[in-house]
């Protein structure tokens, strides 16, 4: 839950804002339960103290509108990386809609070979069986030909399981995409048949494993796009509700009860992966020395001039256990509709803590005038 900000002021402001005629030390007793700014008459905190406009920074670095810590290092351009493929910021959006296009047309044949594989793996008539199987090899060679034919900006889509670089900008790393394998072989369904109930069981193992690869591709394909499009990470609360929103978008998806066991075991590990992504945020997240999103710590900023008052700020905590998060997971429906509860409240505290935190930029921009 978001704490509010509190005044405090030194004994000298205090009398001047309470007029000429109050003495100091009758200011200091008005005062008595707000803190004082360090170095003032009766001052009884022990809270760092950020003098304007640093404390201005700190604000954006908890937020996440100004680096908490130095960025990384530049990695230069993708082109810089030898041995992969490496598309500009330009064309990597259209690449990975074409990618997810061409991941969906192969899905859909793929789930219909299943549907071919099914019946005759429960048909005991010959005839109907070898109907069956002249429509799944069909469509076997339909997927080796789109397999073979779809290509974007020269690389191909779907015919081997290789990294592509997509650019953002000079600044930031490229995103890392493995595109899907949907090559005949390498789904293991050359030579398959379903002429016989034992061949079409065999088959239908297999398709029953390729479409559950490919609903991790899926999920590949899709945070690589909300990657482009959201830019470089800038950590701090942004990021955190930035992490928090895809992290609820793979829960939505695991509380259908009908999503197979190898693609909720690909959203878990994404989901695993998101977590640490936060703990790691909060962890990181540091200025001159301070930790900003751990709860471990409370400040006193100094207001823009001339009053300079200061306000007192209790800093987030946006760790996975501050946050609510620990021991979520997507393994089961229910954990998952756990899951979804918790995230979606973190959401909504983490939008508190931003708005806190907008506010209390707002008013130490303004000389903390008091209203």
């Amino acid at each position: 839950m978001t704490r509010p900000a509190r005044l405090t002021a030194t004994c000298s402001v205090a009398a001047l804002l309470l007029g000429n005629t109050q003495s100091d030390g009758q200011a200091c007793a008005v005062f008595a339960n707000l803190s004082a700014a360090p170095g003032a008459p009766g001052a009884r905190t022990t809270d760092p103290f950020v003098s304007y406009p640093l404390s201005l920074r700190l604000l954006g670095a908890v937020d996440g509108s100004r680096r908490a810590s130095p960025p990384l290092a530049r990695v230069g351009s993708p082109q810089t990386w030898s041995g992969l493929p490496a598309l500009p910021y330009a064309t990597a959006l259209a690449f990975v809609d074409a990618g997810s296009a061409a991941l969906a047309q192969v899905d859909a044949l793929v789930t219909a070979m299943r549907t071919q594989a099914w019946k005759a793996a429960e048909s005991a008539n010959d005839e109907e069986r070898a109907e069956l199987d002249g429509r799944y090899q069909q469509e076997l060679a339909q997927l080796a030909e789109i397999v073979a034919t779809t290509v974007h900006d020269g690389i191909d889509l779907l015919d081997g399981d290789r990294v592509v670089l997509l650019g953002r900008d000079d600044r930031a790393a490229p995103v890392l995409l493995r595109l899907a394998d949907a090559r005949v072989e390498a789904l293991g369904l050359e030579g398959t048949h379903v002429r016989t109930q034992l061949a079409a069981r065999a088959a239908l193992a297999l398709l029953d494993r390729a479409v559950e690869g490919f609903a991790g591709s899926r999920i590949d394909l899709e945070l690589a796009r909300q990657e482009l499009v959201d830019g470089p990470a800038s950590g701090g609360m942004s990021e955190v509700q930035r992490v928090l929103r895809r992290m609820r978008g793979l829960a939505l998806r695991c509380v259908d009860g009908t999503l197979g066991s190898g693609a909720r075991a690909a959203f878990e590990t994404r989901f695993r992966s998101d977590v640490e992504r936060i703990e790691h945020v909060a962890r990181a997240a540091k200025y001159g020395g301070l930790q900003l999103l751990d709860g471990s710590v409370d400040v006193d900023l100094q207001g823009a001039p001339p009053l300079g008052l200061t306000l007192h700020l209790d800093l987030p905590d946006a760790t996975v256990e501050g946050l609510g998060l620990a021991g979520a997971a997507l393994l089961t429906v229910s954990t998952a509709s756990a899951a979804l509860v918790s995230i979606e409240a973190a959401l909504v505290t983490v939008a508190d803590h931003r708005e806190a935190l907008a506010s209390a930029a707002e008013q130490l921009a303004d000389g903390l005038q008091l209203r």
